[in-house]
């Protein structure tokens, strides 16, 4: 599971830093100066790649396996809880519902595979 997100984050952090306008265009973001396109370069592509990193070594690094797992989900659930807050109280937007939607299956998922491994730790 964590390296099938992985790939998500290398997905992610590939995508910003080729080409920041485009990846933020999807959602209505207008990166107008080089400092933006610099913060979306930053966020999404640095720090996707560096998630992207930590869970390709959890899954060589076996006893990292457990704090990345609670990484990914509390990531995942933010990412979601954010999106989630925001079609309460904005326009309904079906990009952010279709995000938060996959960001809170990644929860269940993870969060079934951190439970079948602090079972088997037992």
């Amino acid at each position: 599971m964590l390296t099938l997100v992985g790939l998500v984050w290398i997905a992610v952090g590939l995508a910003a830093f080729a080409d920041p306008v485009g990846f933020v265009d999807i959602v209505d973001f207008h990166l107008e100066s080089a400092t933006a396109r610099l913060e979306v370069r930053a966020v999404y592509g640095g720090m996707s790649l560096g998630l992207a990193f930590l869970h390709f070594a959890a899954v060589i690094r076996r006893k990292w396996l457990q704090p990345a797992l609670v990484m990914s989900i509390a990531t995942l659930g933010g990412l979601a809880s954010g999106r989630l807050i925001s079609l309460i109280v904005d326009d309904f937007s079906a990009v952010g519902a279709g995000f938060m939607a996959g960001e809170f299956l990644g929860v269940a998922l993870l969060g079934a595979a951190l439970w079948r491994l602090m079972r088997d730790k037992s």
